[in-house]
């Protein structure tokens, strides 16, 4: 149960750091 959590949780932020360097990196680029 707390391995998925923690797993959730990581998901969650590697997610959203990965949409913002997306965001970022394609307003760059383009």
């Amino acid at each position: 149960a707390v391995l998925a959590i923690i797993f959730a949780l990581a998901g969650m932020l590697i997610y959203i750091g990965w949409r913002f360097d997306f965001k970022f990196a394609g307003g760059a680029i383009f």
